[in-house]
């Protein structure tokens, strides 16, 4: 733990499309299966990069505990998260503009077991996370060949979140 960063107190909410339409969107998987329409938001020219697929292993939040961290955004794309398993995903979210200060500036977000999150451009966000044991998600993004799609930002405060009751 850092003594020299203060300490921020996070609740983490149910995502509701409402509470997260700030941020993003929320994608239920289609019952009968079926496609869902990412919008792949950019503003420069597309020819100088690619649509990616990732796969990432998240790590089970760290409820009631302190963490340093990093925030990362994309200001010319969307970035969608589908997780691969059966855990929420836990998602700390900040506004596009300017960049977070700290706690005060962060929401933290519990979603439904199989709803994927679509983040706007230039959401600024923490890795994601999941309840639970270790999950796999992949990531989806059009990545800029040049890395200028990519930001980060170190924090000036510890988070410790905390879980509210679910639905």
């Amino acid at each position: 733990m850092d003594t020299e960063k203060p300490n921020a107190l996070i609740q983490i909410e149910d995502a509701h499309p409402e509470n997260f339409s700030p941020f993003g969107d929320l994608v239920e998987p289609p019952v009968d299966g079926g496609r869902v329409s990412i919008p792949t938001s950019l503003s420069p020219d597309m020819s100088d990069g690619g649509a990616t697929l990732t796969f990432i292993t998240l790590k089970p939040a760290t409820l009631e505990s302190v963490r340093s961290a990093q925030l990362e955004r994309h200001p010319f794309s969307v970035q969608a998260f589908i997780p691969l398993g059966d855990a929420p995903m836990i998602c700390v979210v900040a506004k596009t503009g300017l960049a977070p200060e700290g706690g005060d500036d962060l929401r933290a977000f519990r979603t439904r077991p199989g709803q994927a999150i679509v983040l706007r451009e230039g959401t600024w966000h923490l890795g994601m996370m999941c309840e639970g044991e270790e999950m796999v998600a992949a990531t989806f993004i059009y990545r800029l060949a040049n890395g200028e799609d990519t930001e980060t930002l170190p924090l000036k405060t510890q988070l410790r979140l905390f879980s509210s009751s679910t639905d």
